[in-house]
């Protein structure tokens, strides 16, 4: 028997256990005088035994669990982490914003509050609102002048 033979033959069929008798004494001799098959045929039997061990193997159901949960975690995890940042941004632009809002309209109620006071007549004015000389020294009446107070309430909307 050649080398060829029980390795490409013979030692499939001996471990699937399909050889006849007389095969099993023919691959016996044969491995008891060649180390070089023998050895082959070891390493064979023993890859071949951990594939078994291997297929046999199943995991529990509590494992399957497990590991079905963890894949779905990392599987969101850059979903929650964009999430996240967008909600971020979000509020850092909103805060900006209503701070910004906030600014400018203290800034136009005092342009306009300035803007009120500089047209507004004086007892020592010499027009009137409308243009006209003041002929007269007398006091201001209340229709003389536009209260500012009054203008920034409505200007404000009653803010």
């Amino acid at each position: 028997m050649n080398c060829k033979l029980v390795r490409e033959e013979y030692m499939d069929r001996y471990l699937d256990k399909e050889l006849t008798f007389e095969e099993i004494k023919e691959l016996k001799a044969h491995l008891e005088g060649c180390p070089q098959c023998q050895k082959a045929f070891s390493t064979y039997k023993t890859f071949i035994q951990m594939q078994k061990a291997r297929i046999s193997f199943s995991p529990s159901a509590h494992g399957k669990q497990k590991l079905v949960k963890r894949i779905r975690q990392k599987k969101l995890l850059p979903y929650q982490l964009a999430g996240s940042v967008a909600v971020a941004f979000l509020c850092f632009f909103a805060v900006t914003a209503f701070i910004e809002s906030r600014i400018i309209n203290q800034r136009f109620e005092k342009i306009l509050s300035t803007t009120i006071h500089s047209i507004t007549p004086t007892s020592n004015a010499s027009m009137t609102i409308s243009g006209t000389p003041r002929n007269d020294k007398k006091s201001i009446s209340p229709q003389d002048y536009v209260d500012p107070e009054r203008i920034l309430y409505i200007v404000n909307d009653g803010d």
